[in-house]
This record gives C-alpha cells, sequence and structure tokens, in this order.
C-alpha cells in the first residue's frame, strides 16, 4: 500500500469519527478503505474501458456511491436524533427537579399557613379568656413597682457592685 494512500485513509477515518459517522477508528479505516478502492477501482476502469464500458461502471460507481452516501446520512440522521433526544430528556429531568422544589415550597408554605392559623384561632380563645380573669389591681401595681427602667430609681440593694466589675487576673 502506497504511503499516500494510508495517510489518505487515515484522514478520511478520523473526520468519519470526528462527525459521528462510525462508532470506532477501526470501522472508519475499513469505510475509508472501500471509498478510496472504489474511487481507484473507477478511475482504472475508466481508462481501460470503451466509454459504453465507463458509462455503465461509472453507475455502477454512483450507484455504490449512492449506497455508502445512503449508510452515511442514515448513521448521521441516528446520531443527530440520538443526541437531539439526549438532549431534550437532559432538558426534561431539569424542568421535573425544578417542579418538584416548587412543590416542596408550596408544601411549606402551605404548612406554615396552617400552623398561621391556628395560631390564630388559639390565641383569641387567650384574650377572652383574660379578660374574664382579670387579675386584681393591687398585683398589677406591684409588678409595676418592682420593674425598674433606666429611671434612677435603683438603690444600692438591687445592684450588687461586683457584677459590673471585675476583679480577676487581666492576662
Amino acid at each position: 500500500m502506497d504511503v499516500n494512500k494510508t495517510v489518505k485513509i487515515n484522514k478520511l477515518a478520523k473526520e468519519l469519527l470526528k462527525h459521528g459517522l462510525v462508532d470506532s477508528i477501526e470501522e472508519g479505516m475499513t469505510s475509508a478503505e472501500k471509498h478510496i478502492r472504489e474511487e481507484e477501482g473507477g478511475e482504472q476502469m475508466e481508462t481501460q474501458k470503451s466509454e459504453q464500458t465507463s458509462v455503465a461502471s461509472s453507475q455502477s460507481i454512483n450507484q455504490g456511491d449512492n449506497q455508502t452516501n445512503v449508510a452515511i446520512l442514515e448513521r448521521k440522521l441516528n446520531y443527530l436524533a440520538k443526541s437531539f433526544a439526549e438532549q431534550f430528556n437532559a432538558e426534561i429531568g431539569e424542568v421535573k427537579k425544578q417542579i418538584e422544589s416548587i412543590n416542596k415550597e408550596l408544601r411549606e408554605i402551605r404548612d406554615k399557613i396552617r400552623q398561621a392559623s391556628v395560631q390564630r384561632q388559639s390565641q383569641p380563645s387567650q384574650p377572652q379568656q383574660q379578660l374574664h380573669q382579670e387579675p386584681p389591681k393591687q398585683q398589677l401595681k406591684k409588678d409595676e413597682a418592682e420593674i425598674k427602667p433606666r429611671t434612677g430609681d435603683l438603690t444600692p440593694d438591687d445592684v450588687d457592685l461586683e457584677n459590673y466589675f471585675y476583679f480577676g487576673n487581666k492576662r
């Protein structure tokens, strides 16, 4: 086999593999060899035979080329269909995940709303009970007297000086 022919077969096989028309490099090599042999065989037959024979051989070559072209187109079509199907399935999977996350968030919001409504229903009953059970006014005055906001009504007994200053090691 000629070196130029081998290089040509190798390039053609790589191109076929690159475009996804063959599954492996071995298939590409065999397909490229067939194609190059058909080209060389067609050229030799045209030079050796007369015009009538060359027309018949070119028709057979064209039919062979058509068959290989059809096979190549079928593989290409299958490859494109697979790639589109995979892409479509991936997008559908993403949409499903988004829908699931939205449904999850919706359930959480519904649960929060239910809890809030239950709390609202239980809270009005508590103030009504408090209204019916009014504490004596004397207890309120005691509680108010005990609470001493920052008004300066504190006595030295209310605040321990040791709580405000640290007398330990200062490192």
